[in-house]
C-alpha cells in the first residue's frame, strides 16, 4: 500500500486490532473502502500507546468509507468506550443455501480454514467440538473439512496429542486436519 502509486483504491480488510498502529500508517494514502475487524476485547490504548498512533487510528476510523466490525459486544464496548464505534458480526457457521452458478464446479470437498496458533488459550479443541457439533446437526455440510493450521507437532505438546486423539474418533475421522 505504502509504495504503490496510485493510491490503492480497491477496498482493504484489516484483520485485527493488533495491527494498529501500522495498518493506519499504511492507510493513511488509502482512497478505498476500509473494513477493519477488531477481535480483541483489550483497551484500545494498550494497542495505541502513541498519540500520533492514536490520532492515525482515529483519522482512518474517521472516514466515510471505514466500518469498524468488533467479534463481541464487549470488544464493541470497550472500543466505544475510547470513541470508536462500530457494528458487531459473530461468525456463526455456514449460510445453508444452494451453490450458484457463479461457484466452482469440479470441486469435491470445501475446507474451512483456521490459521494461528493452536493452545488451549486460543480455543482449538472448541473449534473441533463445535465444528463437530455442526456436522452432527447439518448446519456443516457433508463436503466441508475443517484444516487447522499451525498446530504445534504431538511429540512437543499433549494439547496437540489431545486434539489429534479427538480428530481420530469417528465421527470426525478423516473431516479434521491438523497442520
Amino acid at each position: 500500500l505504502r509504495r504503490h502509486r496510485p493510491p490503492v483504491q480497491a477496498p482493504v480488510l484489516v484483520n485485527s486490532s493488533s495491527s494498529a498502529a501500522l495498518a493506519a500508517a499504511l492507510l493513511r494514502r488509502h482512497q478505498g473502502r476500509v473494513v477493519w475487524y477488531i477481535h480483541e476485547t483489550l483497551d484500545p490504548r494498550l494497542i495505541l500507546r502513541r498519540e500520533d498512533d492514536r490520532a492515525g487510528f482515529a483519522q482512518i476510523a474517521g472516514r466515510p468509507d471505514t466500518r469498524l466490525v468488533f467479534g463481541s459486544e464487549a470488544t464493541r464496548r470497550a472500543w466505544a468506550a475510547q470513541g470508536f464505534d462500530g457494528v458487531v458480526r459473530y461468525w456463526s457457521g455456514l449460510e445453508r443455501r444452494a451453490p450458484s452458478s457463479k461457484e466452482p464446479t469440479g470441486l469435491s470437498r470445501r475446507t474451512i480454514l483456521s490459521v494461528g496458533t493452536s493452545g488451549p488459550r486460543k480455543g482449538t479443541g472448541d473449534l473441533i467440538e463445535v465444528f463437530a457439533a455442526a456436522l452432527r446437526s447439518g448446519v456443516v455440510p457433508e463436503d466441508v473439512d475443517l484444516c487447522i493450521v499451525g498446530c504445534r507437532p504431538p511429540s512437543q505438546t499433549p494439547h496437540t496429542r489431545d486434539l489429534r486423539r479427538r480428530i481420530w474418533q469417528a465421527e470426525l475421522h478423516g473431516r479434521v486436519r491438523l497442520v
